[in-house]
């Protein structure tokens, strides 16, 4: 049947109602006795059937004490009770405390000395613990004031893969991690001592949020600061704090890192044998030999100091970073850095150096100083480079300008070049000049480029001035390749000028000029000697040209003697004496000597004749003489040919201005010498005639 409905009051107690299938919705709730036939099932997970069988899908608790699990285990919190009749096939490891009767606990005799098995078998308990091969413990070990004791070589081995041992071997004793993780020691002070006897020597103590310490015979010799280390020498004595040795290899080195180094061996500091070695990024850079040298990029320093590059000796290129040695000195004008040489720096050591002075910007001079006054740190400046270049050697600023100065305030030889050698040429000072703005890309200079030039001055109340020069400059054409023509100019200030004028000229064939002894003409307009007063020497050898003075003076002021000396092959072959003229006359000093045969015939057939140069003036006096040509057909018909005599020589000039003749006046003497005897030996004649006439 089927509830249709049903009053709030339900139904009562006297009723009995029997149901077919019923299911309720909301809570239900019985007063008497609920009696179900078939199977009372409660959310499809439970089941209770008609004998009393109950299915539970997790299990079934009952009150707070006892749960029987799906699995078919129970639990009890409290107390079973009963005489055990009923316990069969009880599994010993599942026990874990109580009193359970023996017969129902598996085989063998249960006494004070057996203990019951996994296995449930009774196994007679062994203290020593040797024939259980794989003992367990079921809690904490306690040792009861008792030792554990460990053979030799035996282990304690600790973690599921016995990561960490604890052994002594005999001789060592040894703890050893084979695990991923760290080995850790967790205290807030650790402390390493000596011997467990004595206890009395610390060597090692680390301290939480502060040092570790290093000890050696109890006392300190390292520590770690929050900046990194110390290591003392507590001694007492000696200067030894901190030792590394390499025993198996010939180096030995520290190495040091920061956060962006990225390789351990790219900055050390070590040594090898007795040198001391400093590597970077690049290798080694520095070395300290043992015999007190340094060497930057050398590894074998000959000097106290020695630097080597790698770059191929390139010089510094502006802009760029220079190689060597920098000094850096603030930030600011008229700042200075410099190296001093001194034998000692004390209080009677006297210092040289080197010094760079901050002049404005990045503009800097170079200054050199050196001491001789005997006196502690007495140094002067003795040279100074300026930003410029200009060097200044004995001042501290430019007085006439140039490169170079050289000052001094003594009598004193300001540039010496000395050489001791046995070959070459000797010392030199060379003077170039090329066209152009670039060393490097020179041009030859043109025709009047001066080449090069020394002047000589002094102060003349307002200013420097050039007293004199000598200037080089190129003569005739631009130089080329194995052609260089140039000549020398000397030059010095007349009276009341400033401005030297030449007085001097050598030019490339050799020949000499002089200029300004009389006339206005000047030596650098013409350069003939003919045409301007002054001196040749060269074409031809020898020429002196004056206005209207004496163009040579030769004065002897000893006794008699000769002024004026000829010679021809090193032999003397004519003299001019204060008193008379000389020409070598000893038969010695002569051969091919004939009687000379040209007289009175030779004589009667020149014609004497008055004259004036043309480039005489009509004012000037009146020249006596023989015309050369005259002089040469007479000789011709003497029977002497053209050039065959001295007395008369020929050479073409080709030019209008030089005579082709040159007769030599005084070689007429020997032939005056026979006429006059043919015309002495003709009046003795006629006077022997005009006797016998008379007679």
């Amino acid at each position: 049947m089927a509830f249709t409905k049903i009053n709030a009051a339900g139904i009562g107690t006297t009723e009995t109602v029997t149901v077919d299938g019923l299911t309720v919705i909301n809570d239900g709730s019985f007063g008497g006795n609920l009696t179900v036939s078939g199977v009372l099932t409660y959310e499809d997970v439970t089941n209770v059937d008609s004998v009393g069988l109950i299915t539970a899908r997790n299990g079934i608790v009952v009150g707070s004490g006892i749960t029987l699990s799906k699995d078919g285990d129970v639990f009890f919190t409290g107390i079973a009770t009963g005489n055990g009749s009923g316990l069969t096939a009880l599994n010993a490891s599942n026990i874990s405390s109580g009193t359970v009767p023996t017969a129902r606990l598996g085989s063998g005799t249960a006494s004070s000395s057996t203990f019951l098995r996994g296995d449930s078998t009774f196994q007679t308990v062994n203290t020593d613990l040797v024939s259980d091969t794989s003992p367990q413990l079921g809690g904490d070990l306690a040792s009861n004031g008792n030792d554990i004791l460990m053979a030799d070589s035996d282990q304690i081995k600790l973690g599921t893969g016995n990561d960490l041992s604890i052994t002594h071997n005999g001789s060592h004793s040894e703890i050893a991690d084979s695990g991923t993780g760290d080995l850790r020691i967790l205290t807030s002070k650790l402390k390493v001592l000596n011997n467990p006897a004595s206890a009395d020597e610390l060597m090692i103590q680390a301290t939480e949020n502060g040092a570790v310490e290093l000890y050696y015979n109890n006392v300190k010799t390292f520590e770690t600061k929050d900046i990194g280390a110390i290591v003392y020498n507590n001694t007492g004595s000696g200067n030894r704090v901190f030792d590394i040795k390499n025993p198996s290899n010939d180096y030995a080195f520290i190495s040091l890192n920061d956060q962006n180094t990225t390789d351990n061996s790219k900055v050390r500091i070590g040594a090898l044998a007795n040198e001391m070695l400093l590597y970077s990024g690049a290798g080694e850079v520095m070395r300290l030999s043992d015999d007190g040298k340094v060497g930057f990029n050398n590894t074998d320093p000959s000097a106290a100091i020695e630097l080597s590059f790698d770059s191929g000796g390139s010089a510094p290129v502006s802009g760029t970073a220079p190689e060597g040695i920098a000094i850096s000195y603030g930030t600011s004008d008229n700042k200075n850095g410099g190296i001093w040489f001194s034998p000692g720096f004390g209080d009677d050591q006297g210092i040289s150096g080197i010094c760079a002075t901050r002049v404005s910007n990045y503009d800097t001079d170079l200054k050199f100083y050196t001491n001789n006054t005997n006196s502690a740190r007495a140094f002067s400046e003795r040279a100074r480079i300026e930003p410029n270049g200009r060097i200044q050697i004995g001042h501290t600023s430019s007085i006439v300008g140039g490169k170079v100065e050289v000052h001094a305030a003594t009598a004193e030889t300001q540039i010496t070049i000395n050489e001791s050698s046995d070959s070459g040429t000797g010392p030199a000072l060379y003077i170039n000049r090329t066209r152009g703005s670039n060393l490097s890309s020179p041009s030859p200079v043109e025709n009047n480029n001066y080449i090069g030039s020394i002047h000589f001055g002094s102060y003349d109340t307002s200013s420097y001035e050039k007293g004199a020069s000598i200037i080089c400059v190129a003569h005739g054409q631009t130089w080329a390749n194995s052609d260089c023509p140039s000549r020398l100019m000397f030059l010095t200030t007349p009276d009341n000028s400033q401005t030297p004028t030449e007085k001097l000229r050598i030019l490339p064939d050799g020949q000499i000029f002089s200029n300004g002894l009389d006339g206005s003409v000047d030596i650098t307009v013409t350069g003939a000697a003919d045409t301007y007063d002054g001196i040749q020497m060269g074409k031809p050898p020898f020429r002196v040209t004056r206005t209207s003075n004496v163009p040579a003076y030769l004065n002897r002021t000893g006794s008699g003697g000769n002024i004026i000396q000829f010679r021809y092959g090193g032999s003397v072959v004519g003299s001019i004496s204060n008193n008379s003229n000389s020409l070598p006359s000893d038969r010695n000093y002569k051969k091919d000597i004939t009687n000379l045969t040209l007289g009175l015939d030779l004589v009667n057939k020149l014609q004497p004749v008055s004259y004036h140069y043309k480039f005489d003036a009509d004012s000037d006096p009146v020249m006596y003489g023989l015309i050369a040509q005259d002089v040469e057909t007479a000789l011709n018909d003497a029977g002497v040919a053209q050039n065959k005599a001295s007395i008369l020589q020929y050479e073409e000039k080709n030019d209008e201005k030089d005579s082709d003749y040159s007769l030599d006046y005084i070689k007429f003497t020997p032939i005056l010498i026979n006429a006059i005897k043919e015309l002495s030996a003709e009046i003795e004649s006629l006077k022997s005639e005009i006797a016998a006439l008379k007679g």
